[in-house]
């Protein structure tokens, strides 16, 4: 089968879809099947609450095992590069292993982390090392050689079994906020961080991590029951400050690429803001 694969930066929109192609991770936002065009999409970033949906990998697996030939399909359009995305294109290359059961038991696993982070974790699970192996690092110009190479090392550690293998959470240097419900903040770390570092005081907070612009990269995150509204108004609301903010109902942020020009304080006060 010979796939010609593409990455994109901004989404396709559904009416643009095209003959003979999987899209995958977020090129087209939800999941799509259009059988009359023989063109799919597979993804758990559209509309809906993120809670009932499954990754890209364990979709597009599914699907295979539930019929979807892929003799035809000609073209794969990829969003991004992170183990979601690259196992799910890896997947297209060798729908073989959706035959494998520990290998489809694997992806639930990485569905299960995937769609819904330090969350959906068991205390003191230590996560799959495919995590930090096969997304495209800081510094790494995401391009399709890039994907591709990442997709190669995911067959090759699945050939030799290091896929299976855990590593404990990498934390990034930075601020973790634990907030209450009216957006106070309960607790501070700083240092070495994760939403780990969140979840052990509050169901919901902030991370902040300085980027190499100077600007902060914040990412928003609440557990799905926790009693703080559905996050997309929040991004509706910084965007009207701020272009490019954006995430789902329980997960998101700052502008993915450059950061934002907010300070620790000011996102606190818009948090805030918008809880009132």
């Amino acid at each position: 089968m010979t796939l010609s694969t593409a990455l994109v930066i901004f989404p396709v929109n559904t009416s643009e879809m095209v003959a003979n192609t999987i899209y995958l991770d977020g090129a087209v936002r939800g999941t799509v099947i259009n059988l009359e065009l023989n063109s799919f999409s597979f993804d758990h970033h559209g509309p809906g609450v993120r809670f009932d949906k499954t990754s890209a990998a364990l979709q597009v697996a599914l699907a295979i095992i539930q019929g979807l030939d892929l003799k035809n399909i000609t073209n794969l359009v990829v969003s991004s590069i992170d183990a979601d995305s690259v196992l799910a294109t890896m997947v297209c290359y060798h729908p073989e292993v959706c035959q494998d059961l520990r290998f489809i038991q694997f992806l639930q696993d990485v569905s299960r982390i995937d769609n819904h982070g330090l969350p959906a974790a068991v205390v003191g699970e230590a996560l799959y090392g495919c995590f930090f192996t096969l997304r495209a690092g800081r510094g790494e110009e995401e391009s399709q050689l890039l994907l591709l190479n990442k997709v190669a090392r995911a067959w090759s550690m699945y050939l030799d079994g290091t896929l299976y293998d855990t590593s404990p959470p990498r934390k990034l240097k930075g601020i973790a906020l634990a907030l209450d419900v009216q957006g106070s903040v309960v607790e501070r770390t700083s240092g070495p961080v994760d939403f780990s570092d969140i979840y052990a005081h509050s169901g919901w907070g902030v991370l902040l991590s300085r980027e190499t612009t100077g600007k902060w990269k914040v990412t928003v995150g609440k557990k799905p029951f926790t009693r703080v509204k559905n996050l997309k108004t929040l991004w509706e609301r910084f965007n009207a400050l701020e272009g490019g903010w954006g995430g789902a109902d329980s997960i998101g942020g700052s502008p993915f690429r450059e950061g934002t020009r907010f300070t620790e304080d000011e996102v606190l006060l818009h948090i805030q803001e918008w809880l009132q």
